[in-house]
C-alpha cells in the first residue's frame, strides 16, 4: 500500500493505532461540500484491497469526512464490489441509515453466507477445513480427508497430481490459526448483525442472518462454539417473544436444545419453565382444532423432551392429537404407556382413564425374547470391581425367565481364581436392585461348569422375580486384582423372556436368502421355524422386521445399523430399495419401535465410572 500512502503525503510507518468514530449521519464538517473524485477513487481502492475502514478514516481525516467514506463503503457492499462481510458489519455499526437500505442489507447477508476463501476450503470436498495438513505432493487438505481413523493415508497417490505419496502429512499451524480467526470473525459478524437487525425491528433480514448462522454452526460443530450457539439461540427466542412475531415450532425447539447445552445447574429450573411454553402452544392448537399446527408443536415438544431431558408430555399430546384426527389409537397409547413405565400407579391410572388393558398397549414384539450378545471380551482389569459388558434398554414387561450361555470362557489359566460373570438388575434410577453370580468363580473348587457354561434363571431367582417395567439388565464381569489376571469371553449370549412368553415363540440362528446370518427372535410354527411376526438381528448390526412363513422371509424391512433407517423392503419374497419412506406401506407396517434393537459400542468401562458406552443389544 506504499504507493497509496505516498500519494496521500503521509508516512507508511509510525501511524497511530486505528481509531473508532461514532460520527452520526448528520455530522457537518469542513468537507460537507463533498468528496473529490480522486479521493473517492482511492478510498474505494483501499477498501477493496482489504484495508479496514477505520484505517482509511485515519488516512483521510484531513481530506474526506467519515460520513462520505462510510457511504462509499456501503455502496461497495451494495454493488457487490466486495465480499468482505466485516466491511458490511462496520458500515452497520457506523451508519444507522444503512439499515434502511434493503439492497445493502441483502448483499451484506449474502456476504455472511458466502464460502470461505479458497485457501481455507478442502480442495476435494470444498468444505471448510478444521485441521489443514500438507501432503508430500505439496497440496493442502483437511486431516480427515487425508487420514483414516487409524492415522493411515486413505489414498496412495495424490488425487491432484497422481504422484505417489509419502505416508506422512504435516500440520500447517499458520493456516489453522487463519482458519480459527476466520471462523471467529464470521460468527462475530453474524451475531452483531443479527442483534442490530433485531434491535431495529427488521425481522425479515434478522431471520435470514439467524438461518445462515445456524447453518454455519452446524457445519463447524457447535460444541466448539458453545457460547456463540447460546447467543444465537437467545436472539431467536428474544425475537419470538416480541409482539406479532411467531417462530416455527422446530426453530424454537432447536434454540432450546442449543441453549440447554450451555446451562449451569442453577439455571435449569428457569429453563424448564420457559420450555413449558411449547406444551402450552400445542394445547392451544389442539383446543382450537388447528391440527396441522398442533402436530408441529407436538414434534417440537418431543424433540426438546428427548434431547434436553425435560418432562414434557409429548406422548400425551400426540395421543390427544390422534383422538382429534380420528386415527388408530393403539400406537400413541402404547407410547404413553411406555413413557410412564416404572411408575406403577401412573400406568394403572392411565389404563383406567383410557378404559383399556395392557393387551391394548403392548405390541406382539414385546413378547419376543430380548437378546443381549457380547461377541468378545479380552480384559486385564487389575481390580475386583464389577465391569459392564452389555446393558439392556428398559424392560417393557416383567420377566418369565433368563437364559445365559457362553461359547467359550476362561481366565488366565494359572494362579488365583478371581474371574466371575454376573447378571445385575438396576431400577429406573440406575440403582442396583440385585446381582446374580451366574457360574461362580472360574476354576474355583466349587466351579461346576466347563468352558462353555449355560444357565437358566427362573422366577425363584431374585434377579428374575424383582424385574419390573422400566428396570434394565446389565451383563457384568470381574477379572481380579493383584496382577496377572485376565478374562477371555467369546459369544456371551443372554436371552430375557418377558412375562407371558410361550413356547410358540422362538430364538435361533437364521440364514436369509442371501446367506447372511443373524439371530431370529419371534413367532414360530410347530416345528420351531420362524412363522408370523419376528425380527432377524444380523451379525453386522442390521435388523429385519417383518413377516415369516415356515422359516422363510415373506415381507418386511431391513433397517440400517445404529440409525435404524429403512434400507430395503421385501414383498412377496423379493427385495427392493426403501424409497419414499414416509409413504411406504411396508415400512409403515413393520416399524422398529422396540428400543432394545439398538446397537452398542465396545466398552471395558467400570460399572462405577461409566455406564454409557455399553448400552444395547449387540457389540463386537
Amino acid at each position: 500500500l506504499n504507493p497509496f500512502l505516498f500519494k496521500l503525503g503521509v508516512p507508511s510507518v509510525g501511524m497511530p493505532e486505528m481509531l473508532h468514530s461514532d460520527v452520526s449521519e448528520n455530522t457537518v464538517t469542513q468537507h460537507e461540500q463533498g468528496i473529490g473524485e480522486d479521493d473517492a477513487s482511492l478510498v474505494k481502492e483501499l477498501l477493496q484491497s482489504g484495508v479496514p475502514l477505520s484505517r482509511v478514516v485515519q488516512l483521510f481525516e484531513d481530506k474526506v469526512c467519515e460520513r462520505d467514506m462510510t457511504a462509499i463503503a456501503r455502496d461497495l457492499v451494495t454493488q457487490g464490489c466486495t465480499a468482505d462481510a466485516n466491511l458490511g458489519l462496520v458500515v452497520l455499526e457506523r451508519s444507522k441509515s444503512a439499515l434502511t437500505h434493503p439492497e445493502f442489507l441483502s448483499k451484506h447477508v449474502a456476504n455472511l453466507a458466502a464460502d470461505a476463501p479458497d485457501e481455507l476450503l478442502d480442495p476435494l470436498f470444498f468444505t471448510l477445513m478444521k485441521e489443514p495438513v500438507v501432503l508430500s505432493s505439496g497440496y493442502v487438505v483437511d486431516r480427515s480427508t487425508a487420514l483414516d481413523e487409524k492415522g493411515q493415508l486413505k489414498f496412495s497417490s495424490c488425487p491432484f497430481t497422481r504422484v505417489a505419496l509419502l505416508k506422512h502429512v504435516y500440520p500447517l499451524v499458520d493456516r489453522r490459526r487463519t482458519l480459527q480467526e476466520f471462523k471467529e470473525k464470521r460468527l462475530e459478524a453474524m451475531a452483531i448483525t443479527a442483534k442490530t437487525l433485531l434491535d431495529e425491528g427488521n425481522f425479515e433480514e434478522f431471520e435470514h442472518v439467524i438461518v445462515v448462522a445456524e447453518r454455519f454452526l452446524d457445519d463447524l460443530g457447535e460444541e466448539t462454539y458453545m457460547h456463540k450457539a447460546q447467543q444465537f439461540a437467545e436472539l431467536r427466542l428474544s425475537a419470538a417473544s416480541m409482539p406479532g412475531q411467531v417462530a416455527s415450532p422446530s426453530d424454537l425447539a432447536k434454540s432450546y436444545v442449543r441453549l440447554q447445552r450451555t446451562l449451569r445447574s442453577e439455571q435449569i429450573p428457569e429453563f424448564t419453565q420457559k420450555v413449558l411454553s411449547l406444551e402450552a402452544m400445542a394445547r392451544q392448537a389442539l383446543d382450537e382444532n388447528r391440527l396441522d399446527d398442533a402436530a408441529e408443536w407436538c414434534d417440537a415438544c418431543a424433540t426438546v423432551q428427548k434431547l434436553c431431558n425435560v418432562g414434557l408430555s409429548a406422548e400425551r399430546l400426540r395421543l390427544d392429537l390422534a383422538k382429534k384426527k380420528g386415527d388408530d389409537l393403539k400406537l400413541p397409547r402404547s407410547r404413553v404407556y411406555r413413557a410412564l413405565m416404572g411408575d406403577t400407579v401412573a400406568t394403572q391410572r392411565f389404563l383406567e382413564e383410557e378404559q383399556i388393558g395392557t393387551g391394548d398397549v403392548l405390541d406382539p414384539t414385546d413378547m419376543i425374547p430380548i437378546p443381549l450378545l457380547r461377541r468378545r471380551i479380552d480384559s486385564h482389569f487389575a481390580n475386583d470391581e464389577w465391569h459392564l459388558a452389555m446393558q439392556s434398554h428398559p424392560l417393557i414387561l416383567g420377566v418369565e425367565k433368563v437364559i445365559v450361555q457362553v461359547d467359550h470362557l476362561r481366565d488366565q489359566g494359572h494362579g488365583n481364581q478371581k474371574g466371575n460373570l454376573g447378571l445385575a438388575l438396576y431400577d429406573t434410577e440406575g440403582v442396583l436392585v440385585t446381582r446374580c453370580n451366574l457360574f461362580g468363580t472360574i476354576r474355583s473348587p466349587g466351579y461346576a461348569f466347563d468352558d462353555s457354561p449355560c444357565r437358566v434363571l427362573l422366577q425363584d431367582e431374585d434377579v428374575v422375580a424383582n424385574a419390573q417395567p422400566g428396570f434394565s439388565y446389565h451383563l457384568e464381569y470381574t477379572v481380579g486384582g493383584g496382577g496377572g489376571h485376565s478374562l477371555h469371553i467369546t459369544n456371551w449370549l443372554c436371552k430375557i423372556y418377558p412375562l407371558g412368553w410361550t413356547e410358540d415363540l422362538a430364538s435361533y440362528r437364521f440364514v436369509d436368502p442371501e446367506d447372511d446370518e443373524g439371530l431370529y427372535v419371534g413367532s414360530a410354527d410347530t416345528n420351531g421355524r420362524a412363522h408370523g411376526l419376528g425380527h432377524v438381528l444380523y451379525d453386522d448390526g442390521e435388523i429385519f422386521a417383518g413377516l415369516f412363513t415356515h422359516g422363510s422371509m415373506t415381507e418386511g424391512v431391513i433397517y440400517s445399523s445404529g440409525q435404524k433407517e429403512p434400507q430395503y423392503t421385501m414383498q412377496d419374497g423379493s427385495w427392493d430399495m426403501a424409497s419414499d419412506v414416509d409413504g411406504n406401506v411396508i415400512v409403515a407396517r413393520y416399524p422398529v419401535e422396540a428400543d432394545w434393537l439398538n446397537d452398542s459400542s465396545d466398552s471395558d468401562a467400570s460399572i462405577i465410572s461409566d455406564h454409557s458406552d455399553a448400552s444395547g443389544m449387540y457389540s463386537d
